[in-house]
């Protein structure tokens, strides 16, 4: 019997699945960092990600901080009664319980895929941006208790406005590329308004 052939290799997708039931794999979603598909089976759906490891250097650390927002979050969700699958991500190991599947030097994780999820890249929506809003506030409060020292740092400066800040004046400065002339008014807005986002060391 002929071996089918999906667009995420056959040794990838064994470490996770019985590939013989696999209907299709199809790409999801229009992510810019890692690469994202749809595995469908007869009765249910999972998505595999392929990691970019040049963003993220060190995936590990990616994986760990997933498992443990994700974790925490499971069981506050569980305490409040709940149904936690369509509430957060489910991690699904592979057949060797390991939270990543390794294939030549490529990182893969997977988890199971929430039917129920609505993405938009965009809307003029109010009721769209209120229930965003609400999600955004249902997930700090499910963090909140988390100790943050627990997580990695998995790109450095990240999250550093005065450091991010900083380091765009060093761009504008420098103008290695010769740019800021075409964005000048840009610069401007951004530098008018740094003290309204902005604390500087």
């Amino acid at each position: 019997m002929k071996k089918k052939k999906f667009l995420v290799p056959n040794c990838v997708l064994s470490d996770y699945f019985n590939v013989d039931n696999i209907l299709d794999v199809i790409p999801y979603g229009n992510g810019h960092i890692n690469k994202t598909y749809l595995v469908i089976f007869p009765t249910c759906k999972y998505i595999i990600q392929k990691l970019n490891n040049n963003v993220f250097e060190n995936p590990f650390a990616v994986t760990h901080n997933i498992e443990l927002v994700t974790s925490h979050i499971k069981r506050k969700v569980i305490y409040d009664g709940k149904d936690e699958r369509s509430c957060v991500l489910s991690n699904i190991q592979t057949k060797y319980g390991q939270t990543m599947a390794i294939i030549n030097n490529d990182y893969w994780r997977c988890v199971r895929f929430i039917e129920e999820g609505i993405t938009y890249e965009q809307t003029s929506d109010p009721k769209i941006f209120e229930e965003a809003g609400v999600a955004v506030g249902q997930f700090q409060r499910h963090v909140d208790s988390l100790n943050s020292k627990l997580l990695v740092d998995t790109i450095k400066h990240f999250h550093d406005t005065p450091y991010r800040y900083n380091h765009f004046l060093d761009v504008v400065k420098i103008d290695r590329v010769s740019r800021v002339r075409d964005c000048s008014k840009e610069i401007e807005f951004i530098n008018n308004h740094k003290d309204l986002n902005v604390k500087l060391l």
